[in-house]
């Protein structure tokens, strides 16, 4: 056996088979930006399930493995800023009743 047939078992050839990318979520090949198996966009940002801990797209509202589903970041943002803005008036309006 020579040194590129080891080096390659199937004569050089086994590279260009492989597909360039594989899904995220599935695990199946992908060679487009949508996995052709489950659908989904392998370049879109995603996080761990809390439940099953499989990977599902940020965008997505429920996990499709388990059904759980996924709380939004802005649960929690939307009353911080409403709270901040109205302690941001309250004290501007009392710097300027000391003026």
């Amino acid at each position: 056996m020579s040194f590129e047939q080891w080096q390659s078992p199937a004569g050089g050839h086994a590279a260009a088979h492989l597909p360039s990318r594989v899904c995220p979520f599935c695990g199946a090949p992908a060679a487009a930006q949508f996995c052709g198996s489950c659908g989904r966009d392998t370049t879109a940002p995603r996080r761990p399930c809390g439940r099953c801990r499989q990977m599902a797209p940020s965008s997505e509202r429920v996990c499709r493995n388990c059904g759980a589903g996924f709380k939004s970041d802005l649960q929690w943002k939307i009353p911080l800023i409403v709270f901040l803005f109205l302690l941001a008036f309250v004290i501007s309006v009392l710097l300027a009743l000391v003026r």
